[in-house]
């Protein structure tokens, strides 16, 4: 379920129709221009991370398993403590950076099995199915390791990352999605790495 994007193989799509016809448009779309698409509209575009859309939706389908199958699942929630700090002094494209530093170090913490996504400007979240609250701290623990230790670096200036990390677990924390979202964030505040 993790995401990768690479942008090598971002195919350009030709132009709207014109007539309005957009099934035709569509049905004369190559595959690689489908998948294109089909990133574009899943995908945060400056982490390659599921779009907050679309992480929604899939973290809705697995609390829709878990309770019907009596299973557990964390959900972590990584805020880039400097991102506004990172806007407003290297302006969208020092944060665009800043946060796909920040992914990319992400994605190199979790499993194939567990989802990463964009939740908003400076959060990033991590679902991991079948991880109760215990395991999940310790993803998250090392992500923020991770993220912490590393060096960002933009217009030939370094610095370091610092990152808050929160985790909620299903059932423990709540059964809806709104509950996982709160006591993450809420776990945010007292527990920066």
């Amino acid at each position: 379920m993790s995401q990768s994007r690479d942008d090598s193989q971002h195919q350009t799509l030709p132009a709207p129709p014109v007539n309005g016809n957009w099934a035709e448009w569509a049905a004369n779309l190559t595959v690689a221009q489908r998948e294109s698409l089909r990133q574009f509209l899943t995908c945060d575009q400056e982490t390659g991370f599921l779009n907050r859309e679309q992480f929604m939706d899939l973290l809705r389908r697995e609390l829709q398993r878990g309770r019907r199958y009596k299973r557990i699942l964390s959900l972590a929630i990584v805020r880039v403590d400097n991102y506004e700090t990172v806007l407003a002094d290297k302006g969208p494209v020092g944060a665009a950076q800043l946060m796909k530093h920040a992914a990319t170090l992400l994605l190199g913490r979790i499993r194939d099995v567990d989802a990463a996504g964009r939740y908003s400007p400076n959060e990033l979240v991590v679902l991991l199915p079948e991880t109760d609250g215990m395991n999940g701290a310790m993803v998250a623990s090392r992500i923020c390791n991770s993220i912490t230790a590393s060096q960002w670096t933009y217009e030939g200036e370094t610095a370091p990352v610092p990152v808050s990390v929160g985790v909620a677990a299903f059932p423990r924390d709540g059964k809806d999605w709104a509950d996982l979202i709160f006591w993450a964030r809420t776990d945010l505040e007292p527990h920066p790495c």
